[in-house]
């Protein structure tokens, strides 16, 4: 089951100079001498103010919004998820020997603990086609690193495994297929966000709307295209297959609502839980 959830003051500054004060002292005239004794000058104390002065106040154009801001948690949890992928995958190369495949505890522990659920959650339903392709091809290379790195948990009690074995040779090939989307995933994320920043934001849809039982039924496919029929990692969703919604009941498989790919799949949604998916693939 996948589930989506919807997330002037101007300060015036006024200077004032202060003079220092200014005592003139009298000349003393001795008697006799035709004169009077002279009275000192009064001391004086002059004040010369400087004209206020008002900051001019600056305004900045507030930026624009843009769907970056309903996407900011995704590109947040993409890259927390990120940098989970690469502690978890230096570990499992160090369990790579000439001979033998023997992952430490903490190389499967690494491996136990990485979930791509938080950033599929992120994802708003709604988005235009080309920002729904690039940000579900951001989450494909999370998907697809991680499904190649899961399948070494479950082979947990078999190591030290020779290289010789049909397992190891299955293990070391899916541990392969998350090179490629490993070296994509930072100009994927970075196209994702430029297009992001110059797309208006939409309106998110109704959680059970048809474009929300669209974006779980493109999840769905992504996790499975990596993980189904024995697959492990490697598949990089590029384009957005088409969806053809056309109910009906089956001999075998019962009720379905449509093709996605040209394959059957059935949608169902559950309040408070999100949407359940199934895809005939296998």
């Amino acid at each position: 089951m996948f589930t989506v959830r919807r997330r002037f003051l101007g300060t015036a500054a006024v200077v004032a100079v202060l003079a220092g004060s200014l005592a003139a002292c009298g000349r003393a005239v001795a008697p006799g001498a035709g004169g009077t004794p002279s009275s000192p000058a009064p001391a004086s104390t002059t004040f010369t103010p400087t004209p206020a002065v008002t900051a001019t106040p600056t305004y900045s154009t507030p930026p624009r919004a843009s769907e970056a801001d309903q996407l900011a948690g995704f590109f947040a949890a993409a890259q927390v998820a990120d940098g989970q992928l690469r502690h978890a995958a230096t570990l499992v190369n160090e369990g790579v020997g000439t001979k033998t495949l023997n992952f430490s505890p903490e190389a499967l522990a690494a491996v136990k603990a990485l979930d791509m659920s938080p950033v599929a959650q992120a994802i708003p339903a709604g988005l235009p086609p080309e920002l729904l392709r690039q940000t579900l091809l951001v989450y494909s290379d999370l998907v697809s690193r991680h499904l190649a790195l899961a399948r070494i948990y479950e082979f947990r009690s078999e190591y030290p495994m020779p290289l010789t074995t049909f397992d190891s040779k299955y293990l070391y090939r899916c541990m392969g297929n998350g090179a490629t989307p490993a070296a994509r995933f930072g100009g994927d994320l970075a196209a994702a966000r430029a297009l992001a920043g110059e797309t208006p934001p939409v309106t998110p849809p109704a959680p059970d709307s048809r474009p929300a039982a669209e974006l779980a039924l493109r999840i769905y496919q992504i996790e499975q295209r990596n993980s189904g029929c024995m697959e492990c990692g490697g598949y990089v969703f590029t384009t957005l297959s088409p969806i053809v919604w056309q109910p009906e009941n089956e001999p075998i498989i019962g009720h379905s609502d449509g093709y996605i790919n040209g394959i059957r799949f059935r949608v169902d949604y559950h309040t408070g839980q999100g949407w359940s998916v199934t895809i005939w693939a296998c």
